[in-house]
């Protein structure tokens, strides 16, 4: 008996010790789990404001080379100004010396005369009537002579004025040329920022699960805006667009990198085309339409979507910089932004999605063969 009590014994303190240990592992893991679930916390926190910064910089960046277009159009306005300007210069110049010349002659003839030179002519004519005659027309050589110097005079402070309109053109042509090189150091420091900030975005998304609920986040987010948008757009019977399936140009020549319906992460999976496209190369409207919506979404970088009408709507995602703004009638085949890497991308490319009613469509039922 007492050897069974004491045995009864030690099994129960065996197991209670036991209970201990595992009730201490739990407390353990537990902990564990709470400092993991912070550390995803943190690192979606640090990834969100990494992302309003590259959105910033993308932004900044977009901003300075619409202002590089807008003073490469002003340079070579004043540039074609100061050509025109110089052909009137050298046109002028030739004219002066023309009449310079003219007058020249003029001059020596009426030396030659002497200052009598009316009378000479008078005492050498002894038929009245030819006098007369003689004498209107030395009144129009002479009304000539004064015409001539006043055109000369004229000419003079044509020339003086081109020049000063030459020099202020000059000027305001250096002035933008500084200028344009500033916005492009500028430029630089922005796209090195850029850079930064997409290498320390990379190390935030390495981690599989935040990668994927950004994705999600990502589509929820167009999701909204397209139902928006499909809410103004009524869903009818097959119109133009509808009848356009395999006739459409791409939206950009370059290479096919993911198409509809391939594994994009985890579970989830394209609902468009990654076309791959050197940076800055127009993107072209597949088909007439309206702009419902351009701007920076996150996760997309520029975006600008196309009403087609009957439900129909285009996605052109990741462009360097936006050329049409909402509201915009937009015909096929018209630039309307240029490619980039904006929204995070690695390399320039662009994503072109097909809808219809907040649905996604393949693009390749509606696109041409090939570019």
């Amino acid at each position: 008996m007492i050897r069974a009590a004491a045995a009864c014994c030690l099994l129960g303190l065996a197991f209670t010790a036991l209970a201990d240990d595992e009730a201490a592992r739990l407390r353990d893991l537990q902990r564990e789990i709470g400092a993991g679930e912070r550390r995803v916390e943190e690192a979606e926190a640090q990834r969100q404001s990494l992302e309003r910064e590259l959105q910033k910089a993308e932004t900044e960046v977009a901003a300075l080379r619409q202002r590089g277009e807008r003073l490469g159009a002003q340079i070579d306005a004043s540039e074609r100004q100061l050509r025109a300007l110089a052909a009137r210069r050298a046109e002028l110049k030739a004219t002066r010396q023309r009449q310079l010349q003219e007058l020249a002659d003029d001059i020596a003839v009426a030396y030659r005369l002497g200052r009598s030179e009316p009378f000479k002519i008078l005492l050498n004519l002894e038929n009245p009537q030819t006098a007369r005659r003689m004498m209107r027309y030395y009144g129009y050589l002479t009304e000539a002579r004064a015409r001539q110097l006043a055109e000369y005079r004229q000419a003079g402070v044509e020339l003086a004025e081109l020049t000063e309109a030459a020099d202020i053109e000059n000027t305001r042509l250096q002035a933008n040329r500084k200028d344009l090189a500033r916005d492009r150091q500028r430029q630089a420091a922005a796209l090195e920022k850029r850079r930064e900030l997409l290498a320390a975005l990379s190390d935030r998304l390495a981690d599989e699960r935040l990668r994927v609920r950004k994705l999600r986040t990502e589509a929820r987010r167009l999701e909204r805006v397209l139902e928006d948008l499909a809410n103004r757009s009524a869903v009818s019977g097959a119109g133009p667009f509808a009848g356009q399936a395999g006739q459409l140009p791409w939206p950009v020549a370059g290479n096919l990198l993911h198409r509809y319906g391939d594994s994009r992460a985890s579970s989830l999976r394209w609902s468009g085309w990654m076309i791959a496209a050197p940076e800055g190369d127009p993107v072209r409207a597949v088909h007439a339409g309206t702009v419902v919506f351009a701007d920076y979404l996150r996760g997309h970088g520029q975006l600008i979507i196309v009403d087609h009408g009957d439900g129909y709507l285009t996605l052109y995602a990741h462009n360097q910089i936006l050329l049409k703004a909402t509201g915009n009638r937009v015909d096929g085949g018209e630039i309307i932004a240029r490619v980039g890497s904006s929204g995070g991308l690695n390399q320039s490319a662009l994503y072109f999605e097909v809808r219809r009613g907040g649905k996604t469509l393949d693009p390749g039922r509606w696109l041409r063969k090939s570019s």
